[in-house]
């Protein structure tokens, strides 16, 4: 995974190179960084971004909230780094059905060995639904971005 500070150096260069107004100083780099930090932000994504904000007619000078703005309404297909962020995310949740519907891969079946208590039951379920989702990691990140499930209800 990329770090916001290499995200911004990255769209701070390309834009610069679209836009004379834009100067990628050390101190603009941490700023946008600083903007970029805790949100929903991919490299390719990102560049992509500065590309459309660009083939707009007589455009205002790039600023962050345009590449999040830009990001945030992309698919989780859009690339590998997307879909893993959303594994990240959705492996928290082990009982929505919300892995399954985007990769079309169903959860598997098991069987709750006899040792685990009546109480436990529910615990030794999402423990083992979460490791199923990290030893398959790259087939569901695969499967997402070959399904390319459209959501009604999530908004992603």
């Amino acid at each position: 995974m990329s770090t916001p500070i290499e995200i911004a150096g990255t769209v701070l260069a390309k834009a610069s190179l679209l836009d004379h107004r834009i100067n990628p100083t050390k101190e603009t780099i941490q700023a946008w960084a600083e903007c970029f930090a805790g949100e929903d932000i991919w490299p390719r994504e990102a560049l992509d971004g500065v590309a459309a904000h660009y083939r707009k007619p007589n455009p205002f000078p790039l600023m962050p909230g345009d590449v999040l703005a830009y990001c945030g309404e992309l698919p989780v297909w859009s690339s590998n780094e997307h879909a893993s962020q959303f594994l990240d995310e959705w492996i928290e949740h082990p009982f929505a059905d919300v892995v399954p519907t985007f990769t079309g891969i169903p959860w598997p079946e098991v069987s709750i060995p006899d040792d685990v208590p009546p109480t436990q039951e529910q615990f030794w379920l999402g423990e083992t639904r979460r490791r199923w989702i990290r030893e398959n990691r790259q087939r569901l990140i695969g499967a997402i971005l070959s399904t390319r499930h459209h959501p009604r209800e999530l908004g992603r």
